[in-house]
């Protein structure tokens, strides 16, 4: 018996599509600027939505914000199969991506950095511990933060050329990196907030992308219970 699907993002590795954590949100929020309390304290300005940057940059330029607490559904198409739903919930620290895949429910858990991947086959969930995102199946969607180093690691040293653009209501900044040493192409598009509204990847041909479809900002009790004892 299937859970609630709680609400999804992707990362780009040597000749396999990202895997981002939609990727991986954060709701309508917006950045409020802190003045620390004095009266005509100047705002940061916003980051750039034209021009180039390093990938560091654009990921530092979120990686300073708070983690944002929300809950998002997108839909994940690879190449030419059906599209998927997937859906991310995060607060704080912790984060969720859910996935129902011809019957069979996926919850990968990052919990204050712990990878935990749950499947429930045949009405029965089980649970393992990951010891690193790399030995997830291609094409898992990971949390935002995890999206955002991957794409820091897989482009580094290389030049983004941003843009913007809105989905699903949400006003975007978008980049699109080329990797130097291998055909793989991506453009990571985010909320000011930092959550993923979309990501597009195209490795040897095949491209993988994931949208945005639903976004809000609150988070029901128990989301970040596993659904079973880890047996290994």
């Amino acid at each position: 018996m299937s859970r609630a699907l709680p609400p999804l993002g992707f990362d780009s590795r040597a000749g396999r599509p990202t895997r981002s954590f939609v990727a991986l949100v954060a709701c309508t929020a917006t950045i409020a600027a802190c003045n620390g309390g004095r009266s005509g304290a100047a705002k940061p300005s916003a980051p750039p939505t034209t021009g180039k940057e390093s990938a560091e940059q654009f990921v530092r330029d979120y990686a300073a914000l708070s983690a944002p607490t929300y809950v998002a559904t997108y839909a994940l198409q690879s190449g030419s199969s059906s599209p998927r739903t997937v859906a991310v919930v995060q607060d704080g620290t912790n984060a969720k991506v859910s996935e129902i895949k011809g019957g069979t429910d996926t919850e990968v858990f990052d919990l204050h950095g712990v990878l935990t991947s749950c499947t429930n086959a045949s009405a029965t969930w089980t649970c393992r511990r990951i010891a690193d995102e790399a030995a997830l199946p291609a094409g898992t969607v990971l949390s935002p933060a995890r999206t955002l180093a991957a794409f820091a690691r897989d482009f580094a040293n290389a030049d983004v050329t941003l843009s913007s653009q809105v989905v699903a209501g949400q006003k975007l900044r978008c980049a699109t990196a080329n990797a130097a040493a291998r055909p793989v192409r991506t453009t990571l598009c985010l909320t000011p907030a930092g959550a993923i509204g979309s990501s597009t990847t195209t490795s040897g041909g095949a491209t993988t992308t994931l949208t945005l479809m639903k976004l809000t900002g609150s988070v029901a009790p128990g989301q970040f219970l596993l659904p079973a004892k880890v047996g290994g």
